[in-house]
């Protein structure tokens, strides 16, 4: 992860091999690169860009921790192993496009929220 100062923010690139999600979800992304800013109430991350599922999740999002938390954004899948998302469905991949919105009290029950 690197932080460069910018006045009441910080920009922020972040790259990981394995990268969990610490919001209720037993997954963890693989290959995972971000950009964006961090201020004292938010993340913001105008890039993203993971493996998961034996394809490719791209999108943006937005982690507020202020009054509860929050986190937004869009999201896109593509060549995803539909087998390995529903393990009863036998073939197939998935590619899609969407938005998610999502509040908790805790960040671990965002994903329960959503």
């Amino acid at each position: 992860m690197k932080l460069q100062p910018q006045g009441g923010k910080a920009a922020i690139e972040i790259s990981s091999d394995k990268f969990p999600l610490a919001i209720g979800a037993d997954l963890a992304l693989g290959e995972f690169t971000a950009k964006g800013a961090v201020t004292r109430s938010e993340l913001v991350l105008n890039e993203a860009e993971a493996r998961a599922f034996g394809g490719r999740l791209s999108g943006s999002a937005r982690l507020r921790w202020s009054d509860g938390w929050s986190l937004e954004g869009q999201i896109a899948a593509r060549q995803m192993d539909a087998s390995k998302i529903v393990p009863s469905i036998a073939s197939g991949t998935l590619e899609g496009r969407g938005v998610y919105s999502m509040r908790a009290r805790l960040p671990e029950r965002l994903l329960m929220n959503a």
